[in-house]
């Protein structure tokens, strides 16, 4: 009886030192990945991957880019019914035409439904001085001026030449400049609900279209005064908000 008993104590010993290494082993296991987008800078169909070559859209107007690049911000990830789940901390980030991959950070591993996100900075941001070395706001093609304040920062920076005639089958292409910013005209983007599950040390994309010609959106090209943007008191005008409220067209998945 007494070898029985101290086989059932060994037994048990062992067990409790199994179980307590699996739970050990348990909370070394990452339980975040990597959020990250990866957008393609687009004109209509076309994707732009030169600057400054022309190219055709639907229905024949032609039109070429000198730069295209925005800010994105405040990155969410949705459940059902687009509550959010976890929102991204310091999800700052430049997309430039060059770069489709845009790291926003870590996230909890889990199940999502969608991804909300700012075209632009919030008020603190949008105030910031930036450092020299700082990557992501030492950027003069996204100041008004030149320097970042004031003024803030331009949050779209969408510049080229692009056929100004009503038939738009024009050759001549004509210069417009967007510069697109203030706090007024940042804008809050959510995308359809399109699942997905972040994996623990893995990185998960967000594949994204940015069309920018959907900025023309009930905007008359034949009037020149609606082809140039580029100053932040320019940012109130009738043109500004018009831009500001096309910003949401511009996001689509890509399939």
């Amino acid at each position: 009886m007494k070898n029985l008993s101290l086989l059932a104590i060994i037994a048990t010993i062992f067990i409790f030192s199994a179980c307590s290494k699996n739970n050990s082993s348990n909370t070394t296991v990452n339980s975040t990945g990597l959020f990250e987008f990866h957008m393609h800078t687009m004109v209509d169909t076309n994707e732009v991957d030169t600057y400054g070559l022309p190219y055709i859209m639907t229905g024949g107007r032609k039109i070429s880019v000198n730069i295209a690049q925005l800010y994105i911000s405040n990155v969410q990830l949705l459940g059902a019914n687009n509550t959010v789940l976890y929102t991204i901390p310091n999800s700052y980030a430049l997309k430039v035409m060059q770069t489709e991959p845009v790291p926003i950070g870590q996230v909890p591993a889990g199940n999502y439904t969608s991804v909300r996100f700012t075209v632009g900075l919030d008020s603190i941001a949008n105030t910031k001085t930036p450092a020299s070395n700082d990557s992501t706001f030492n950027q003069p093609k996204m100041w008004f001026g030149n320097t970042a304040q004031p003024g803030g920062y331009v949050f779209i920076n969408f510049q080229g030449n692009i056929d100004t005639t009503r038939s738009a089958t024009g050759n001549n292409l004509v210069p417009f400049a967007y510069k697109i910013g203030t706090n007024a005209n940042k804008c809050t983007v959510t995308m359809p609900a399109q699942a997905f599950t972040v994996i623990g040390t893995q990185t998960q994309l967000v594949h994204l279209l940015i069309d920018y010609n959907k900025l023309f959106t009930g905007i008359d090209l034949t009037n020149p005064a609606n082809l140039t943007l580029t100053t932040s008191a320019a940012n109130s005008s009738a043109l500004g908000k018009q831009l500001a409220k096309n910003i949401p067209l511009m996001f689509s998945y890509e399939h």
